[in-house]
C-alpha cells in the first residue's frame, strides 16, 4: 500500500507564488474552503502585521510520486480586515 502525504501551502495575500507557510502531515487537515478565516500568527515565525487571512480559492492537487501519493491543497488568500465575532455586530 502506498503511503500518503498531505501538504497544506497558504499563500501571502493576493499572490499566486509566494507561500506563506507550508504545512505537511501523514493524516489529512480539516478542510479548508473558500471564505475560511485563518490566522497568520503563529505561521511565519515572525511577527506580522497581518491580523487574519480569508480563503478565496483552493486548489487540491494529487499526484504520485516514488511510490507516495500527495494530496496538496493550494490556499489562495486576501487580508480580512474586519472579523465580526459571535454576537458582534458591525456599527
Amino acid at each position: 500500500m502506498k503511503s500518503v502525504v498531505y501538504t497544506v501551502e497558504v499563500y501571502y495575500p493576493e499572490s499566486r507564488k509566494d507561500i506563506l507557510h507550508t504545512f505537511e502531515s501523514s493524516t489529512p487537515f480539516m478542510a479548508i474552503g473558500q471564505g475560511d478565516l485563518l490566522d497568520p500568527s503563529e505561521m511565519s515565525g515572525t511577527w506580522s502585521a497581518i491580523r487574519l487571512l480569508q480563503a478565496v480559492q483552493v486548489v487540491h492537487v494529487l499526484r504520485e510520486k516514488d511510490e507516495q501519493i500527495e494530496h496538496k491543497a493550494m490556499v489562495y488568500t486576501e487580508e480580512s480586515v474586519h472579523f465580526e465575532g459571535p454576537g458582534e455586530q458591525s456599527e
